[in-house]
């Protein structure tokens, strides 16, 4: 009788442990599978900053349509809202986010720039009206008015458009060229 009881304690332990290897092994395939798709998926952040008017977001190597267009915005504002007196700043601002390649050329630029308005007297403004964006090439075309003073005295306006090119690695977004478009 108590063999009969012994083998029957035993019997249900084999099959209880069983059991238990087989939902072991199902979990540790789920987990494996699932870290799997983690890895493969990239991930969305979506950033909503104080300056900026629209949410956008960065996925892998995309950005979305918004973070060009208000970077566009904010690059235009930086380069052509300027005084002779603020030209310095915002020259250290933008090279901040230049591309390494094209780092020289925008320097060379800005300080001649700088010395022309601070010869000239001039100051610059802005007012976009609209911008056109490329997502696939990182592109975007911003068209406005320019307005020049001088001593406060307005001298001269005119529509612009400017074309900015732009790269983004590794969580970096860089301005490659800022151009000025003659149509």
């Amino acid at each position: 009788m108590e063999l009969f009881r012994w083998n029957n304690s035993i019997d249900r332990l084999v099959k209880q442990r069983n059991g238990f290897l087989v939902v072991s092994l199902g979990l540790l395939i789920a987990n494996m599978l699932l870290s799997g798709l983690l890895f493969m998926k990239d991930e969305r952040i979506i950033v909503v900053p104080a300056y900026f008017k629209q949410s956008f977001w960065v996925e892998g190597h995309l950005v979305s349509e918004a973070y060009i267009e208000e970077m566009s915005l904010f690059f235009t504002k930086m380069m052509l809202d300027t005084t002779p007196d603020s030209h310095q700043y915002r020259k250290d601002v933008i090279l901040r986010y230049v591309a390494p390649e094209y780092y020289h050329d925008l320097e060379k630029r800005l300080i001649a720039d700088a010395r022309r308005m601070q010869k000239e007297g001039v100051s610059t403004m802005f007012a976009p009206k609209q911008v056109e964006v490329n997502t696939k090439e990182l592109k975007s075309e911003v068209v406005g008015t320019l307005t020049q003073y001088v001593a406060g005295t307005r001298i001269g306006q005119s529509k612009e458009r400017y074309e900015l090119t732009f790269g983004y690695s590794g969580g970096v977004f860089m301005l490659k060229g800022f151009e000025t478009k003659y149509e």
